[in-house]
């Protein structure tokens, strides 16, 4: 019987027990599937494309002490099998542990601490970004390729989503104050270690304001008294939430409570956004009102994208243009913003990359403003 017999899932085998009009559809134990095909396990005997069958890509945790934590292996095939700790590290088993329903983890152990696994290792030289949906958008080399013993099977400890959470301590007010983060039911601090507005950004969107206005160090907010929790936190300011960022293992630092980070966020009820000195309702200088006082955003770094949040803010569908240099006219007020620098995709200004309000090297000839573009035209 010829390829073209057995149908176009199926590679030639003998139809002489099978109906014959059965046998372009079914792919019983004679039948072998096509590269990129798999049986269907679930649904019969058919051959269907690899990346349709869950099944056949999936991820457990196995021997860790609770459900949280363990080996990981990864089904793929239809077979078990383990993934090599070359490379491995805290944002691939982000992604894992996001797979299995956590917020995020707390460390990626190699050195089969989880014990070694009998099965074949899977995946090697894994690198994830941390933003991928699965372990499999990662980048990898191809399945079973590897240079590894089950000696170094990774693993995976998973955040519990009832054992973190976040609060501000020590600030003047609700929207400010030392960080302190809650680990399997300890409260402690953030080392200031690379901290910075995006990893504020984060924590300030965690606690349901509009964003941060600064990202403070050095214990602004006085120093904390339990462990410190997390260093070198690194997050793009996309996150959902600051688990979910580049970090080390919770209580991995070289620091002390006199690096306590802290941030000030932005309460929606506090910010605004307005054009002054335009001919029309879309064009003007750009004017940002913080804590009840209008002022203005320096030019330095001003673009497009920058241009193109604050038209959005104002309801209109982008910016045509981002003019400096006071184009139109010189406010009065504060200069409130300063090298502002957004990537085009955020909500509001206040999102996007800066210093502290109020922090600039500016004078109002350099008031930034934008030109919007009306849905009508």
């Amino acid at each position: 019987m010829t390829f073209n017999e057995c149908g176009s899932g199926c590679g030639p085998f003998s139809c002489d027990n099978l109906p014959s009009d059965n046998c372009p559809q079914i792919c019983h134990a004679g039948c072998f599937c096509l590269e990129g095909l798999v049986k269907d396990q679930d649904g019969g005997d058919r051959c269907i494309p690899l990346n349709h069958c869950q099944a056949f890509l999936a991820v457990r945790l196995v021997d860790g002490s609770n459900e949280a934590e363990g080996r990981v292996e990864i089904q793929y095939n239809g077979v078990w099998g383990t993934i090599c700790d070359d490379s491995w590290g805290i944002t691939d088993a982000n992604v894992v542990c996001r797979m299995l329903g956590f917020p995020g983890a707390s460390g990626a152990p190699g050195s089969a601490q989880f014990g070694e696994g009998t099965g074949p290792i899977q995946l090697d030289d894994v690198f994830c970004s941390g933003y991928e949906q699965t372990i499999f958008d990662c980048e990898h080399p191809a399945f079973g390729v590897h240079n590894c013993n089950h000696f170094e099977d990774a693993g995976v400890v998973c955040i519990s989503s009832a054992g973190v959470d976040v609060r501000l301590v020590g600030g003047s007010n609700e929207a400010e104050g030392r960080i302190e983060i809650q680990h399997n039911g300890v409260w402690g601090t953030i080392c200031d270690d690379s901290w910075d507005i995006n990893d504020a950004n984060v924590v300030c969107r965690m606690l349901g304001f509009q964003g941060a206005s600064g990202a403070l160090g050095s214990a602004r907010f006085g120093q904390g008294t339990g462990p410190i929790q997390l260093d070198d936190v690194g997050c793009s300011g996309c996150e959902q939430t600051i688990f979910d960022c580049a970090h080390p293992p919770f209580g991995a630092h070289d620091c002390y409570h006199r690096q306590d980070a802290g941030v000030v966020c932005i309460a929606s009820a506090g910010t605004d956004v307005r054009l002054a000195g335009g001919s029309n309702a879309a064009e003007g200088r750009v004017e940002v009102k913080y804590n009840g006082v209008w002022g203005t955003i320096c030019d330095d770094g001003w673009d497009i994208n920058d241009a193109n949040v604050v038209c959005r803010m104002l309801g209109f569908q982008s910016a045509s243009s981002a003019p400096g240099l006071a184009q139109f006219g010189q406010g009065t007020g504060p200069i409130q913003l300063d090298d502002v620098w957004c990537s085009g995709d955020e909500e509001t200004i206040f999102e996007c990359v800066h210093p502290p309000l109020g922090v600039h090297t500016c004078h109002h000839r350099e008031d930034a403003g934008v030109v919007c573009i009306t849905l009508a035209g």
